[in-house]
């Protein structure tokens, strides 16, 4: 299930190059790929990525903020967190909130924030006021004045 066209870790390995192999040399990493997941773990030479950092589209590149940083794995590394997401993805959607509409199959953040506006022009049009507080975790979470955000609450 790896997309071709994606850079590659250390190891330089590529889906395009597992492609390229024969039937053999396809079955001898299958069976190292069954390994890891029996074991429960990938060797410590495979689970080692490379950092990169992408631009962000309209960010200052002169600030970190303006960058994004992404880990390439290792081949092996990869299959096996492909396999380990394909088994987790069902059981989290499962546990999640309806609420939680981020990072999520079929749904986007911007799905709730029009849930919002819906909710907000649904009272207005009874005649009645809407109260509405927005943090933004993303990047602010260990600077959030949590005294202040407890006591608007408690307004409220």
């Amino acid at each position: 299930r790896l997309k071709t066209g994606k850079a590659a870790g250390r190891d330089q390995l590529k889906k395009e190059r597992y492609e390229l192999l024969s039937a053999h040399r396809k079955s001898l990493v299958r069976e190292k790929v069954r390994k890891y997941w029996r074991e429960g773990a990938l060797d410590e030479g495979e689970v080692d990525s490379l950092i990169v950092v992408l631009p962000k589209p309209g960010k200052d590149h002169s600030s970190t903020a303006g960058w994004r940083p992404i880990a390439l794995l290792n081949f092996f590394a990869r299959i096996f967190a492909s396999a380990l997401c394909l088994r987790l993805v069902g059981p989290i959607d499962q546990a999640l909130s309806e609420a939680q509409a981020g990072y999520r199959p079929y749904r986007r953040a911007i799905d709730n924030t029009l849930a919002l506006k819906l909710a907000i022009q649904a009272r207005a049009a009874v005649g009645r006021a809407a109260s509405v507080c927005f943090v933004d975790l993303t990047q602010a979470f260990d600077t959030v004045p949590r005294k202040l955000v407890a006591r608007a609450f408690e307004a409220y």
